[in-house]
């Protein structure tokens, strides 16, 4: 399938970091970096949560998570934050623990099946040289489907899906992403070469050709493209997601009660009555 496909990469980029920090210097200098980073998020109109996990405790905000426990520093960016940030979050700390890196890349001409053909060869061929690797395909009932190369427990996981789907960006319209998750040990290397490296797209794309084709499933596009300007208009916000549900969810309801001439009792329902003077003011 993908040899009939022309791919256009859209992005090449980390898209997951998760470092910790021990010693005194680096634990406050991470602590630092999240309180920005979480202020940031909030700013960008995310809303702050407690974050808990693994006895670390702390903040949360779309993107990015932090917290400390007795003997260190956890921070957790994900998305454009990691993309934006990943360097400044290995800087300041002792361990990387996780990094993901992924291309994104328009397909033409479009195609919904990707996935499910990845996952058709992997059964027919060998997979690569040496262990065979453990393939998976997972299908959503609203059509989106990931293919998965390893095990979810492996060091490293490679996975291919829909990103149109998964995202609902009509910025993605007809992009499929190619993903490979670096956990501990190979996380702290990968992420050492990345620094490294001044050209952070292109070795992120080598990176994630690389590994999907050692194992049998290489990508049609060229670790080398031209990384073409990334969609403009980043993962929708909570307060954007807010204003969406209420809008799809429970505006349809506000207005056939105002139809009828209840709009005090559905400003009321809402515990919205005190902000009007007249529900009918309200457009």
């Amino acid at each position: 399938m993908q040899n009939n496909c022309t791919m256009a990469v859209m992005q090449s980029q980390p898209d997951w970091v998760s470092v910790t920090a021990k010693t005194t210097l680096l634990n406050t200098s991470l602590q630092s970096l999240g309180s920005m980073l979480v202020a940031q998020s909030i700013a960008e109109g995310n809303y702050e949560r407690e974050f808990h996990w693994r006895g670390y405790h702390g903040t949360t905000a779309r993107h990015v998570s932090w917290g400390v426990r007795p003997d260190g520093t956890l921070l957790q960016i994900s998305g454009p934050m990691a993309a934006d940030h990943w360097r400044d979050a290995v800087s300041v700390a002792d361990h990387v623990t996780r990094l993901d890196l992924q291309v994104t890349a328009h397909v033409d001409p479009p195609t919904s099946s990707l996935a499910a053909d990845l996952y058709r060869d992997s059964l027919a061929g060998s997979g690569g040289p040496g262990r065979p690797v453990r393939t998976y395909l997972y299908v959503n009932s609203d059509g989106g489907a990931t293919f998965y190369l390893g095990s979810p427990s492996s060091a490293q996981r490679g996975r291919v899906y829909n990103k149109e789907k998964e995202s609902e960006n009509e910025l993605y319209a007809d992009c499929w992403r190619w993903e490979v998750q670096f956990r501990d040990p190979p996380a702290g290397p990968v992420a050492d070469d990345l620094r490294r490296s001044g050209a952070t797209h292109q070795r992120c794309g080598s990176y994630v050709r690389e590994w999907f084709a050692r194992r049998g499933a290489e990508p049609g596009w060229q670790s080398s493209a031209v990384v073409l300007p990334r969609p403009g208009n980043r993962a929708k916000t909570d307060t954007a997601r807010s204003l969406r549900w209420l809008a799809r969810e429970v505006r349809p309801s506000v207005d056939r009660l105002r139809e009828r001439g209840l709009e005090a009792a559905a400003l009321k329902a809402l515990g919205l009555d005190q902000l009007f003077d007249n529900p009918s003011d309200v457009g």
